[in-house]
């Protein structure tokens, strides 16, 4: 309906949302899309809007701001955000691979050590007619004077 040929009544469609990627979230109002075709949920515990895709809570002022940009620029702000996440992940991974390889590793010397040591107190036992418990301690005081004379 027109009134004085300037306003006219009717209804706005949204972009569609994908109901098997955008699933209902228990606590959470949504799933329902912007302007600009982002799908956002809202926490009435919070007061905050949810992204799913960032699993971060937008501010209003963010939220605003994805009704009243251009899909293009939601998309652009879409893909920075992905790759923050994407880039603060791959940081975390590379700081548990450098973890997982220093513990490998120490494990791998510890392991160098054992044998050294068993070897050692095979030695004494076979070559030098000592019995293993001598062998042992002997050993073990050779290994306890060597970390006290080095202060480690």
């Amino acid at each position: 309906m027109k009134i004085k040929g300037i306003i006219t009544d009717g209804y706005r469609t949204m972009p569609s949302i994908d109901r098997e990627r955008y699933t209902e979230i228990p606590g959470l109002e949504g799933p329902f899309s912007t302007e600009s075709g982002k799908v956002l949920y809202y926490d009435p515990k919070e007061g905050r809007y949810y992204d799913r895709d960032t699993d971060m809570y937008l501010s209003h002022e963010e939220y605003d701001a994805y009704n009243k940009r251009s899909m293009g620029e939601a998309a652009v702000a879409d893909i920075g955000a992905a790759r923050d996440k994407r880039d603060v992940r791959r940081k975390f991974d590379d700081r548990q691979d450098q973890r997982m390889k220093g513990e490998q590793q120490k494990s791998a010397y510890f392991g160098q050590l054992d044998h050294a040591v068993a070897a050692a107190i095979d030695t004494l036992v076979s070559k030098h007619g000592m019995d293993h418990m001598a062998a042992t301690d002997a050993v073990m005081k050779h290994l306890s004077d060597t970390v006290m004379a080095h202060d480690i």
